[in-house]
């Protein structure tokens, strides 16, 4: 029966399962770089392919475009891949806010520690899809700049 609770007890992939029932929980404090974390819940029952959803199209600033090292796509509370973005531009569709797209690589087997972990520190009730963490190496070395 399609409605409450419909993401639990529908049909999932071992994979799925695996992802979603053994992730270990991840804080604020374990990320070490500049990441944008991208909710990817509504984009991806669309698109099917977690790269598209999760690289376009963000209401961040130019100067937050500038400074993150990372993009994590979140899919069901799960942190599932990692993107180094090569390039930002501006989406020309966009009517009211400026919005970015990147383009990026998977660098997912490079950083495991964020892979299949449960986002522990998004506040619930958020409705914004973005998160961005300023990682711990920032406070490190005196701040952002």
């Amino acid at each position: 029966m399609g409605g409450h609770h419909c993401i639990d007890n529908g049909m999932k992939s071992v994979d799925e399962i695996e992802a979603y029932f053994c992730a270990e929980n991840i804080n604020k404090e374990d990320i070490c770089h500049n990441v944008l974390i991208v909710n990817i819940n509504k984009t991806y029952a669309l698109l099917d392919n977690i790269y598209e959803s999760t690289r376009k199209s963000w209401a961040i600033s130019e100067k937050t475009t500038k400074n993150i090292e990372l993009v994590i796509s979140e899919y069901r509370g799960v942190f599932r891949k990692v993107y180094k973005p090569l390039k930002w531009y501006k989406d020309e569709t966009a009517t009211k806010r400026t919005r970015w797209i990147f383009d990026g690589i998977d660098v997912s087997d490079k950083y495991p520690q964020y892979i299949n972990k449960h986002n522990n520190f998004k506040k619930r009730g958020n409705i914004s899809p973005t998160q961005i963490i300023w990682g711990r190496k920032q406070y490190l070395l005196g701040g952002i700049k």
